[in-house]
């Protein structure tokens, strides 16, 4: 991961928040971070009732992290960040969040056994993901115990399952034959 710390720069923005770029893409929003970080949570915030501990894949600058667990105070978080640059930026900025939130960097797949085993809720960030897409794709099929291609998912649907999730990937498994 060393050529991949090599490749982050960062921006300030005329806001004066600090935004991570790898290979000029920017890993967050460069003009609205923080909107988009309360998008985030708006759209994620209703898996977050589901345990105690959730998988966050990507970190970016963090503004989605800070929000989580401002918002849900008693919640752990492992946040799956493929960027150990990424990560040291975000834990200087917030040494009081170390008993909370647990930085998992290695792309071995044997190291995610013990996050596997918790059965945890993954969130996705998706912008932090960029040029890693297929790392970090091999960790989320990994922690859900294997092929999470649509074939697989409409197939393990149980026939008499007519709600609007099961019909929606039965119609998404039509158009991918």
């Amino acid at each position: 991961m060393v050529a991949e710390q090599n490749r982050i720069s960062w921006t300030t923005l005329s806001s004066g928040l600090q935004v991570p770029s790898r290979d000029g893409r920017f890993l967050c929003s460069q003009r609205d971070p923080q909107r988009e970080a309360q998008n985030w949570m708006d759209m994620h915030r209703q898996f977050c009732t589901f345990g105690d501990v959730i998988v966050v894949m990507g970190l970016g600058a963090g503004f989605h992290l800070d929000l989580l667990l401002k918002e849900f105070s008693t919640l752990r978080v492992d946040v799956i960040e493929l960027c150990p640059v990424l990560i040291e930026s975000w834990t200087e900025k917030n040494p009081d969040a170390k008993d909370r939130v647990n930085f998992l960097s290695s792309s071995d797949l044997s190291e995610f056994e013990l996050v596997k085993q918790k059965m945890p809720v993954i969130l996705d960030y998706r912008p932090a993901q960029w040029g890693l897409e297929g790392q970090y794709q091999r960790i989320f099929e990994f922690l859900l115990g294997g092929d999470v291609s649509i074939k697989n998912i409409a197939q393990d649907l149980s026939v008499n399952d007519q709600s609007l999730d099961a019909k929606t990937w039965r119609a998404l498994e039509e158009l991918v034959q």
